[in-house]
């Protein structure tokens, strides 16, 4: 359970940095995909049948907060030039 509140709070945090991008969120961001891929492993060693799935989910889950991630990174300098 801890596991999947780590990643909705990593994926929901990936979203409001995307909108309003600061150096810190985007710190933030990547210590929760870090704790995501950490937690993830851990439940993968203790429940080994559920690979396939935490595969499945935890790859889409990090594609699309990098996805995110890559937007706040382009629209920072944007932003910052409006300043």
């Amino acid at each position: 359970m801890l596991h999947i509140l780590i990643a909705l709070a990593t994926v929901a945090g990936a979203l409001y940095t995307a909108i309003s991008p600061t150096t810190r969120r985007m710190g933030l961001v990547y210590a929760g995909i870090g704790a995501t891929l950490l937690s993830g492993i851990v439940l993968v060693f203790i429940t080994p049948a559920i690979l396939p799935h935490a595969c499945a989910s935890g790859t889409l889950t990090i594609t699309a907060t990098l996805g995110l991630q890559y937007i706040a990174h382009r629209r920072k300098p944007a932003l910052e030039a409006e300043l």
